[in-house]
């Protein structure tokens, strides 16, 4: 479509793009416009690439799932406007277990935070950042807690989908706020996340070698998640004492397995992420944009 743009509006002198959607309901005939909008070829195209680069607002993260029976870890996916209403239109609950339709966005919305800019569709990625921190974040926990245990949640096959598609959608509504990636990532939010992150990474080794592999239901960096999203000063005073156990472990590990070099890392990053967070001022409580970037952080990748 871009590309017949381009071709168009180097020649016509009459460039604009009207934009509709029509609805029909189910066993009535008639068809109903829901939105019908004009913009210039050169603003649906700048429009375009600002979404896609809005999507890719986020470090690097993958996620595990289920193909062909095997587990593999899949890159994140870039939404279409309607898929955007279709997960911000569904709350998880049960641990992430159970998905169910909730209403407060349209198609309108999702073309607006495509197409519109200024105040408007600010005040929309704002709202819409409350939505997905407050309906998605336990989808977002447990997808995090099974890859660390190394383990796969399974999803219905039919919401499957939101979970590569929840990543960038974070990552669009904080550019819409101006909230770019090169900045966020040495965040407070961003950086509590990261820790724990790898204090759940941490935890599992400590299991997996102590405790022969008995590995609890959540692992400590997951079970405090829930208390960072609202209080993250609290969550760290927590987690300095529950960790204890684990890093004084780690710092006199030895054997012969490729586990050593991994721990090392593990206890390196600790230090780093602490080292960065006593320069910053951590916020007694979350906003929901602090809170869209600790779960971003918290699904991050390490490279």
């Amino acid at each position: 479509v871009i590309q017949t743009l381009r071709g168009i509006s180097s020649d016509a002198s009459d460039n604009d793009v009207r934009i509709f959607v029509l609805a029909k309901r189910p066993g009535d005939a008639r068809t109903k416009v829901l939105i019908s909008r004009r913009y210039t070829s050169d603003h649906t195209i700048k429009s375009a690439e600002q979404w896609q680069a809005g999507c890719r607002n986020i470090p690097d993260i993958k996620i595990r799932q289920f193909e062909d029976g095997s587990p593999v870890w899949k890159s994140y996916l870039i939404p279409f406007p309607s898929e955007v209403v279709w997960c911000l239109n569904t709350a998880w609950r049960r641990q992430g277990t159970y998905a169910e339709r909730v209403h407060g966005f349209s198609i309108s919305d999702a073309l607006c935070l495509l197409l519109d800019e200024g105040n408007e569709v600010k005040r929309l990625s704002t709202r819409a950042i409350d939505a997905i921190t407050r309906n998605c974040s336990q989808l977002i926990l447990a997808i995090r807690q099974e890859a660390a245990s190394g383990r796969v949640l399974r999803i219905a096959r039919n919401y499957a989908k939101q979970a590569l598609l929840l990543p960038s959608i974070l990552g669009l509504l904080l550019y819409k706020n101006n909230i770019e990636k090169g900045g966020y990532m040495s965040s407070p939010a961003y950086l509590v996340g990261r820790f724990l992150s790898i204090a759940d990474d941490l935890h599992l080794k400590y299991c997996q070698h102590v405790r022969k592999g008995s590995v609890p239901p959540q692992l400590v960096g997951n079970a405090l998640m829930p208390t960072a999203l609202e209080e993250p000063e609290k969550a760290l005073s927590m987690l300095s004492q529950r960790i204890l156990p684990y890093q004084a472990w780690a710092k006199t590990f030895f054997d012969e397995s490729q586990d050593v070099g991994l721990i090392k890392y593990f206890l390196k990053e600790i230090g780093d992420i602490s080292n960065q967070l006593k320069e910053t001022i951590i916020p007694p409580r979350c906003s929901d944009a602090d809170k869209a970037q600790m779960l971003i952080g918290y699904l991050a990748k390490a490279e």
